[in-house]
This record gives C-alpha cells, structure tokens and sequence, in this order.
C-alpha cells in the first residue's frame, strides 16, 4: 500500500504537473538555413548547482580584487557556465563540425569551443536562457560585466 502523505490520487483534485519537461524543444535556428537543435529544460537542482557555480566565481574574483584578472575570471567563467548548458541541455543537432566531418559534440568544449559559428553559438545559448528561464537580473548583471555580447541582452538583429 502506497502513502499519499495527505495529497490525494485523484486527477480531478485540481492539481497541476510540476516536473521538469521531459521532451526537449526543437528550435529551429536563423543563424544558419537548415539548423536545428533539441534543447531540454535542466531540472531545478541543476539550475541551482549552476548559479551556485556562478556566485562562486563571482566570490573569487571579488576577493582578489584585481581588474585584470577578473577580467580574465569572467571569460572563463563564460566559457564554463556555457559549456556546462551546452552539455546539460542540447540532446539532439544537425550542425557538422567543418574539422571533422561529424556532428558538433556539444558534451565536449575542445570540440566546439574553437570552431563553432559565433552566430549559431550566441543563437543556441540564447535559447537554452530562454527555455530554463535563466533570464534573471543576476545572470543579466554577470553577463553584461562580461561585455562580449553573448548574454541574455545581446541580440542577433544588430550584426
């Protein structure tokens, strides 16, 4: 026998689903005719793990104190926090690795992070913020002290 902790079983109660979606969002993609990718939406720990990691690397840069190297701090905590999403959220693609011959591998940095179209990548990351909602004003605030346009701020339609 099953316990419902006081919740009850029964579909009518009004109740409404709050689960992470379990099937990805095909987006079709401007930056390129044809380009499609599958993104799924992170479930709410992960999203917590990431803005952790983020204030994280905020905290560090903040103590050290120096203009230089957080500079540096925030292009790296861009590439990491962008490749993290890459991995967490893309499923499924048809963009082709022009070194290789085969299909970008979006789980692995070395693979993508050198070669991809700065148009499609900005494109997908845009839509991985949209999808798990991380259009916030903290990502806005970390993102816009990067100044290199590829936050939630930056728009495709100015290039």
């Amino acid at each position: 026998m099953t316990q419902n902790f006081g919740y009850s079983s029964d579909v009518t109660d009004g109740l409404v689903d709050g689960g992470v979606s379990t099937e990805p969002e095909h987006v079709d993609l401007a930056a390129i005719d044809g380009a499609w990718v599958e993104i799924r939406q992170m479930p709410y720990g992960d999203v917590l793990k990431r803005q952790d990691k983020v204030m994280q690397m905020r905290i560090q840069m903040a103590e050290r104190g120096q203009q230089a190297a957080s500079t540096m701090d925030l292009q790296m905590a861009n590439v990491e926090t962008t490749a993290h999403d890459f991995k967490a959220c893309i499923t499924r693609h048809n963009i082709r690795n022009p070194r290789t011959g085969r299909a970008f591998q979006f789980q692995n940095l070395l693979d993508w992070r050198d070669i991809l179209n700065p148009k499609l990548g900005r494109e997908i990351d845009r839509h991985i913020r949209r999808i798990n909602g991380f259009d916030d004003e903290a990502e806005q605030d970390f993102t816009a002290k990067q100044g290199n346009g590829s936050g939630p701020e930056s728009d495709l339609s100015q290039e």
